[in-house]
């Protein structure tokens, strides 16, 4: 399974990642599903309503603003990002309960300082298993 992304896409979000250190960064892939795998078309950053270096949370009205303007031109949320600052770009627990209540739509984890971006990782929940997917840069 493959996360495709276009190249400016994934320069927001690293930006974003940047930006945001010490704390995680997050937003929403809007896009569609591709075969067996996710087409994001845009990337849409969110604010983090934690300000946390550990924890994200989006408000709820704003992920419901995108997907209506998403569904609206045939497209959907394909899925989510967010960065773990200085860290290594791996599914935590508390990103696998995530995972796990969004089953079939990707996450990409970027993993960042204030300066360099470390690594970019993407994954999916299906059924009881976290699968790696490969991510595709066009």
């Amino acid at each position: 399974m493959k996360l495709r992304i276009k190249r400016e896409d994934l320069r927001a979000i690293e930006r974003h990642s940047k930006e945001s250190f010490p704390f995680e960064c997050c937003g929403l892939l809007v896009g569609r599903r591709a075969g067996t795998g996710f087409e994001v078309l845009e990337a849409v950053p969110a604010e983090n309503l934690k300000r946390s270096p550990t924890l994200f949370e989006m408000d709820p009205q704003f992920v419901h603003l995108v997907l209506s303007k998403a569904e609206s031109n045939g497209l959907t949320i394909v899925g989510f990002y967010h960065s773990h600052p200085g860290v290594r770009a791996y599914v935590s627990s508390r990103d696998a309960e995530f995972l796990k209540l969004w089953p079939g739509v990707a996450w990409l984890i970027i993993s960042a300082t204030e300066e360099t971006i470390e690594e970019k990782r993407a994954y999916v929940c299906e059924g009881d298993e976290i699968r790696e997917l490969e991510i595709e840069v066009y």
